[in-house]
C-alpha cells in the first residue's frame, strides 16, 4: 500500500512538470509568432518551425504519459487548438507575402484579412491557455490528492510498524532477559578483576555466542595485561637509561664549560706575557736593549712555545676523536728518550722545587715507537709530576723490561688521586680540580692524550695511586729485539 502511494505520488508529480513544460512552450510559442508579426522577420520563422517541433514532441509524451479521462481530453483540446493555431498562422504568412507582391489597389484587402486572421489567432491562443491552466490545475490537485494519500498510507504504516516492534520487542525482552543478567553478572565479575572467570553459555544462539566473545575478550586482556606490565618493566628500565644518559650528558657538557674556561686562561696567560714582553722590549732605547732586550725575548719565546704546545694538543685531541692520528713507528731507544725529556724539563722541574731522579742509568732499551709521540707522553707526565709533587720532593723514574715490553715507571709524592677520579683521569677534560680558581693549570687533555699516542704504538699507560700519598704512572711501549 505504501509503495502504491508513493508510486502515484510520483505520477501526480511528473505529470504537473510535463503540463508545465507544455505551457512553458506554449508561451513561447506565442512569443515567437508575436515577433514574427511585429517584424515579419524570416529568422523568427525559422525558430518557430524548431519550436513547434518540439511542441508537438512533447505534446505526444504528455498524452502517452498523463492518465486520467479528463486529463487526456483537455490534452486532446490542445492538439486541436494547437493545429487549428497553425492553420491560422500559416495563412497569416500567406496573406503578408500576397501583400507584399499585390498592387496598391489590393492591399487593403490583405490589411483587412491579415486584422482577422490575427484576432482569431489572439482568440484561439486564449482558448488554449485556458485549457493550459486546466490542466496545471488537474495536475496540481492530483499531487494535492496523492501526497496527502502518502502521508495517511505513512502514518498508518508507521503505527502498525512500532505496533509489531512493541509486541516484538516486548516478548525478546521477557525471552532475553534472563540470559542477560547471567551474563551481566559474569562481565561484573571479569571487571572486578577476577581475569580467570569464564561465563558458561548454554545451547547455540546468539547468547552462546556472546559469553564466548567475553571469553575470547578476557583471554585477550589476560594476555595484554602480562604485555603491558612487561612494557611497564622495559620502560622503567628505558627511563632509567635516559636518567643515566641525561647524566652523563650534563656531566659531558660540564666538562666541556670547564674545558674551555680553563683553555681561556690556558691562553690568555701566556699571550698577556707575551704581549708584554714584546711591547717592553718595542720600548727600549738603544742603550737598554743589550741588557734587558735578551730577557723580554727569552720571556716572549718561552711564551710563545706554551701557547704552541697548546695548540700541538688541541690539533692531536682533532686527530684521536676523528680517527685520522697515524703514527709511523721505528726502533727506538726508550732511555734514551728518557734522559731527553728529564733535560728538558729540568728547568720547569726547577721552578716547581722538585728533582727528577733517574733510579740508575740502565742500558739501551729499544721499543718499536715513534720518537716525538713518544716524546710528548713522557713530557706530559713528567711536567704533571713536577706540577703536583711537593716542593722540595723528588719525582723517581725506572726503566725495565718486562716480558715484551718497555715500561718506563714515573713516581711522585704529590697529594696523588682521589678514588672518584682514579677511573676518569684519562677521559678528556678530566682534571680532580677544574674550577676557575684553581692551584694547577691546564687543558685536561694530556694525559687523555698520551693514552690514545700509547695505544695507538701499541702500548699502554696505566696508574697506581694513594690519596694524600703519591702517584705511580705506568709507561708500557712494545719492546724491539
Amino acid at each position: 500500500m505504501l509503495t502504491v502511494a508513493f508510486l502515484d505520488f510520483n505520477q501526480a508529480k511528473s505529470s504537473y512538470v510535463l503540463a508545465d513544460d507544455i505551457n512553458q512552450q506554449y508561451v513561447k510559442s506565442n512569443s515567437l509568432r508575436n515577433q514574427y508579426i511585429l517584424y515579419y522577420n524570416q529568422y523568427v520563422l525559422e525558430q518557430i518551425d524548431t519550436q513547434e517541433t518540439e511542441k508537438e514532441d512533447l505534446l505526444q509524451l504528455a498524452i502517452s504519459q498523463i492518465v486520467g479521462e479528463e486529463d487526456q481530453q483537455l490534452l486532446q483540446q490542445i492538439f486541436q487548438y494547437n493545429k487549428k493555431i497553425k492553420n491560422i498562422f500559416g495563412r497569416v504568412i500567406k496573406n503578408h507575402e500576397f501583400m507584399i507582391i499585390s498592387n496598391v489597389d489590393q492591399r487593403p484587402v490583405y490589411v483587412e484579412l491579415e486584422k482577422r486572421l490575427i484576432s482569431q489567432l489572439l482568440l484561439k491562443t486564449s482558448d488554449i491557455g485556458q485549457v493550459l491552466q486546466s490542466l496545471l490545475n488537474n495536475a496540481n490537485l492530483h499531487i494535492q490528492e496523492n501526497y496527502e494519500k502518502l502521508v495517511i498510507v505513512t502514518i498508518l504504516f508507521t503505527v502498525l510498524l512500532a505496533t509489531t516492534i512493541i509486541v516484538v520487542m516486548t516478548k525478546l525482552g521477557r525471552m532475553i532477559s534472563r540470559k542477560l543478567v547471567y551474563l551481566h553478572e559474569g562481565a561484573r565479575i571479569v571487571a572486578g578483576g577476577d581475569l580467570n572467570h569464564r561465563i558458561h553459555g548454554g545451547g547455540g544462539d546468539e547468547f552462546a555466542e556472546l559469553a564466548q566473545s567475553i571469553n575470547s575478550v578476557t583471554t585477550n586482556l589476560q594476555s595484554f595485561t602480562r604485555k603491558l606490565e612487561l612494557e611497564i618493566l622495559a620502560r622503567k628500565k628505558t627511563e632509567a637509561d635516559l636518567i643515566e644518559a641525561k647524566v652523563i650528558a650534563e656531566k659531558a657538557n660540564s666538562a666541556k664549560s670547564e674545558f674551555l674556561s680553563a683553555m681561556s686562561h690556558e691562553l690568555r696567560t701566556p699571550l698577556t706575557s707575551s704581549l708584554g714582553s714584546l711591547g717592553l722590549l718595542s720600548a727600549l732605547n738603544s742603550d737598554d736593549f743589550l741588557e734587558k732586550g735578551p730577557d723580554l725575548v727569552e720571556m716572549a719565546l718561552r711564551n710563545n712555545r706554551a701557547l704552541l704546545r697548546l695548540v700541538n694538543e688541541l690539533l692531536d685531541y682533532e686527530k684521536v676523536l676523528s680517527g685520522t692520528l697515524i703514527i709511523e713507528t721505528s726502533k727506538q731507544d726508550i732511555c734514551a728518550l728518557t734522559l731527553n725529556s728529564i733535560k728538558d724539563l729540568q728547568g720547569y722541574a726547577e721552578t716547581q722545587s722538585v728533582r727528577f731522579v733517574l733510579k740508575e742509568n740502565p742500558d739501551p732499551l729499544f721499543a718499536e715507537v715513534h720518537e716525538h709521540r713518544v716524546e710528548q707522553i713522557l713530557n706530559n707526565v713528567l711536567s704533571n709530576a713536577a706540577k703536583f709533587s711537593d716542593r722540595g720532593s723528588e719525582v723517581n723514574i725506572s726503566i725495565t723490561r718486562q716480558n715484551s715490553h718497555v715500561v718506563v715507571s714515573i713516581e711522585d709524592s704529590g697529594a696523588g688521586i682521589p678514588n672518584a677520579f682514579k677511573d676518569k683521569i684519562f677521559e678528556k677534560f678530566t682534571q680532580v680540580d677544574a674550577s676557575n680558581t684553581r692551584q694547577h693549570r691546564g687543558t685536561g687533555l694530556g694525559l687523555a692524550i698520551s693514552k690514545a699516542l700509547a695505544e695507538g704504538m701499541g702500548g699502554s699507560i696505566r696508574l697506581e695511586t694513594e690519596f694524600k700519598v703519591g702517584s705511580t704512572f705506568f709507561i708500557s711501549l712494545p719492546a724491539s729485539e
